[in-house]
């Protein structure tokens, strides 16, 4: 000890405030044999921290100071182009391309993101009440703000975009089977696989070095209205999950 019997505490004060926008238009049409939904968006957000560190013992004068002072700007704008071609009345084909660029600003870490994201799936009615889905899509997670997005947010049933860090790029492919076992009841399976590339930044450098994440989940459900007031629902969901073991990001399992 520094100071034999004199407790060192240590004083945090801060300050953090955040202002953002997000702006987004879309356009609808609906055709005979085709839908097609088409939009932009742009979001960007500030973030600054503003505060101090003091450590020191009674008596003393203090042992260690720090000012906080930071800033973190993002900018994501969007566009992207969905199309539903109904073939027949039984298939629903879907084939869609999106496109986004994120931004972050922040002391010693510079990150420019840009990719394409293309979408395909097809939604089959083999017999009346039984469903086969299949999809395979590309996306760029967006910042939390703008997650709330009026862009189509499944492909053939299945989910796009999920809690990831920001800025993550993901594949994901999904096989679906969907019955209705009567009026008041229906089962169904999904096999969905992802992949991930998971900007990791390092907290000392600012530097941002790209982790390798494998996502498999497996889905049984079963829905049931015993009377026109109640529903039962259960579900079995296996999920594996792997990922490389980074020296920037030890702390988090490499397998679960």
């Amino acid at each position: 000890e520094l100071f034999p019997g004199a407790p060192v505490t240590r004083n945090e004060q801060s300050t953090e405030s955040a202002d953002g926008y997000t702006a987004e238009i879309q356009y609808l049409a609906r055709l005979r044999r085709m839908d097609y939904i088409v939009g932009v968006g742009f979001h960007q957000q500030d973030f600054s921290l503003i505060g101090s560190v003091v450590e020191s013992a009674p008596g003393f004068p203090p042992l260690f100071e720090e000012t906080l002072d930071s800033t973190r700007d993002e900018k994501h704008p969007n566009t992207y182009l969905y199309t539903y071609f109904h073939p027949s009345d039984a298939a629903t084909l879907t084939l869609g391309l999106s496109w986004d660029r994120y931004e972050l600003s922040s002391g010693l870490t510079q990150l420019d993101e840009s990719q394409a994201n293309p979408k395909a799936g097809v939604v089959w009615s083999v017999r009346p009440g039984t469903k086969i889905r299949l999809a395979g899509f590309r996306v760029l997670k967006r910042s939390l703000v703008s997650s709330q997005t009026l862009e189509p947010t499944q492909v053939a049933g299945f989910n796009q975009f999920f809690d990831d860090p920001t800025a993550t790029d993901s594949t994901r492919y999904g096989l679906g089977f969907d019955h209705a076992i009567s009026r008041r009841a229906a089962a169904g399976l999904e096999i969905t696989r992802r992949k991930l590339i998971v900007p990791i930044i390092n907290p000392i450098t600012g530097s941002v070095v790209e982790e390798d994440q494998q996502q498999r989940t497996n889905r049984l459900y079963l829905h049931w209205l015993p009377t026109g007031r109640l529903g039962v629902a259960a579900e079995y969901y296996d999920e594996y999950f792997e990922r490389d073991r980074l020296v920037t990001n030890l702390r988090t399992p490499g397998k679960l």
